[in-house]
């Protein structure tokens, strides 16, 4: 049936309306299970479709009457015992994009993780630093108090002992594993980067290994905040969305592309005062190959299951050179996607110079033409085939809808205001027209892509 509302952007409309109405927001599934005595065991199955409001659903069950009505298909698992959603065998003798043998990348990493983002995550540097003193303070007063209190201090009942005011400090597992063996913490000036929050949204980023819940191989791939590397970002395996891949050179967000992996073109070897760069990869075509067939539409379609499933693998295809050209030119657009002209025939009015955003918003829900940036500044003709360009389950453009707006956390009561991360006042207006202009172009090199041949 269907419903599942936990998914955004196409999918979530792919998935259709809530089968039960207000508040429910998981797939709904009926089965139908007979018990004849015989030895026959077969499974029929059949998917409501697309697109489908709840009373849609609702009307098909009640036309059909009896499951005797149903236009069923009869399945049978594959070699992976997939029953629905199967994949392409021959997909499996591709090489992966990391973790055997024949990968194509010698790691990967699955970004930051922060567990308490509104800390240590702003659009703000000064705020950044701010409340990371200000938590790290909070923390190491309550580490104090521990120290005078019994030894049978565990995860377990360590918030029968520390303060669990939010607003003071935000605990998970890794923070809390340190507080029972009594670790401290100094701050670090040091440790504040530029990261990739949310896909075309940066933010700056306090990260260390206590305050973030994982910072796996991060240190291994970016170990300064000056580093100088490119990752391949994808929707990792588990995702509800469809299949994304969006590439940086900043570290990435998890949640980003989630549940995300990365795959960095160099990895660091630090040994002492010195990090050596070395390839993850065999070369630059390679790295750029890569990104231009993770972008292929037929690619997407015809490994869709497969991709939801495990890690990429990547066929060689014909034509290769072109999709390393193509490549070459998507990694270029999205990497600099700060810096692209306006598209042609989008126009803005501006009845003043204000150019401080609170929360920009379409004048309708299907007005997909016009935002409304704020008070003095309406953007208008913009193409509406500029929504085709999906990351993560959303278009683009309404990335920065969603992410550039002024918000203030329930819980720690911490304001992160996109208007301080830049010394320019209009960058944030630059930004969504840059990004209009981002989608459009990439579905226009999207569409240069050679045919879908795999070399046998």
């Amino acid at each position: 049936m269907r419903g599942d509302q936990r998914t955004v952007g196409e999918q979530s409309r792919k998935e259709g309306g809530k089968i039960f109405g207000a508040g429910s927001r998981n797939t709904i599934v009926i089965s139908i299970l007979v018990k004849d005595g015989s030895d026959s065991h077969e499974v029929h199955y059949h998917d409501i479709g697309d697109y489908l409001s709840r009373d849609d659903k609702l009307n098909i069950l009640c036309d059909k009457e009896s499951v005797l009505n149903i236009d069923w298909r009869t399945i049978l698992p594959d070699g992976n015992n997939d029953w629905i959603n199967q994949r392409d065998q021959k997909y499996l003798s591709y090489p992966p994009l990391a973790d055997e043998n024949n990968s194509i990348f010698g790691i990967k990493d699955i970004g930051i993780v922060t567990n308490r983002d509104s800390w240590v995550s702003n659009f703000s540097e000064i705020n950044v630093a701010k409340n990371v003193k200000t938590m790290i303070d909070n923390y190491n007063f309550e580490v104090d108090k521990l120290e005078k209190l019994s030894d049978d201090i565990d995860i377990k009942n360590l918030s029968s002992f520390v303060t669990n005011d939010e607003s003071k400090i935000s605990w998970a597992a890794s923070l809390k594993m340190a507080a029972v063996r009594h670790e401290k913490m100094n701050y670090d000036s040091g440790s504040i980067l530029l990261s990739m929050y949310r896909p075309f949204t940066k933010k700056y980023l306090y990260r260390a290994r206590i305050l973030n819940e994982r910072t796996r191989k991060s240190f291994q791939t970016f170990p300064t905040p000056d580093s100088d590397n490119l990752f391949i970002n994808i929707s990792g395996a588990g995702t509800k969305n469809e299949f994304s891949s969006l590439i940086t050179r900043e570290l990435l967000d998890m949640n980003a592309l989630y549940p995300g992996r990365n795959f960095p073109r160099y990895i660091y070897e630090i040994s002492g005062l010195f990090n050596d760069r070395i390839d993850n990869i065999s070369n630059d075509d390679e790295f750029y190959y890569v990104y231009g067939v993770l972008h292929s539409p037929v690619y997407r379609k015809r490994y869709a299951n497969d991709l939801k499933k495990d890690l990429p693998r990547i066929p060689l295809l014909k034509n290769k050179e072109k999709y390393v050209e193509i490549g070459r030119r998507l990694a270029d657009l999205h990497l600099n996607y700060e810096k692209q002209p306006s598209w042609e025939g989008v126009d803005f009015q501006i009845s003043e110079p204000n150019y401080h955003v609170k929360k920009m918003k379409h004048p309708k829900k299907d007005e997909l033409d016009t935002i409304i940036y704020n008070d003095s500044i309406t953007i208008n003709n913009i193409p509406e085939r500029a929504y085709e360009y999906i990351v993560n389950g959303r278009p683009a453009i309404e990335w920065i809808i969603d992410q550039y707006q002024v918000k203030t956390d329930k819980k720690s009561g911490i304001t992160d205001d996109p208007n301080e991360f830049s010394d320019d006042p209009k960058y944030i207006l630059n930004l969504l027209l840059s990004v209009i202009t981002v989608s459009m172009r990439t579905l226009e090199l999207i569409n240069e892509l050679p045919k879908f041949e795999v070399q046998e």
